[in-house]
């Protein structure tokens, strides 16, 4: 959250995470750690952190008063060219994904506005597919970058306008949310 810290336990990188120790982590956002060592178990409880909760509260989402009708939120910036998705509820959502998508071309521009997520689907187009589609306003979605049938990626270009009006995702970003969202969770996208 802005402030370095000396970690007084060791760290470990295994597979490309990085490891710290529980201690370290609840002393570095000011939580209380409970630890009952019963022999064949150990029971684990962490204090909620007012520091986690304070930054949570002054994140843009949290002031914008949006609500989702399930306890998901999709926001989609397009100047930033980011779609985040959230959990919770209204001023108290918390960011699960951050990722980074493609938007509509100059010529077919990404709507904005207040949407409900509709329906999924797949778009084939012979060579290619995008999906699954997260259909959110007539023909506009949250879909797959262009895949071959054999679900490599064809055109995996993000961060950019390129599409027809939808929002791209990496596969395994469109995946996560795809699993993730209930028909009915509220789709948000600003300029």
């Amino acid at each position: 959250f802005g402030t370095d810290l000396f970690a007084p336990h060791k760290t470990v990188m295994i597979d490309g995470t990085v490891y710290i120790a529980l201690r370290t982590f609840a002393d570095a956002i000011g939580s209380e750690l409970e630890v009952k060592d019963y022999g064949t178990h150990m029971d684990i409880n962490m204090s909620e952190s007012e520091f986690i909760n304070e930054y949570f509260k002054r994140l843009p989402i949290n002031q914008m008063n949006i609500s989702s009708r399930t306890n998901y939120l999709v926001w989609v910036s397009l100047s930033e060219y980011k779609t985040r998705l959230y959990q919770g509820r209204i001023n108290q959502w918390k960011p699960i994904l951050d990722t980074t998508c493609a938007i509509g071309a100059p010529g077919t521009p990404t709507v904005t506005g207040s949407f409900e997520y509709n329906y999924k689907t797949r778009w084939d187009y012979g060579t290619y597919y995008v999906g699954p589609c997260l259909v959110f306003y007539r023909g506009y979605a949250l879909h797959s970058v262009l895949l071959y049938q054999n679900g490599t990626e064809y055109d995996g270009r993000v961060g950019m306008k390129l599409s027809h009006g939808c929002i791209r995702l990496k596969k395994k970003d469109i995946d996560f949310i795809a699993n993730t969202i209930p028909v009915g969770t509220k789709i948000y996208i600003t300029p």
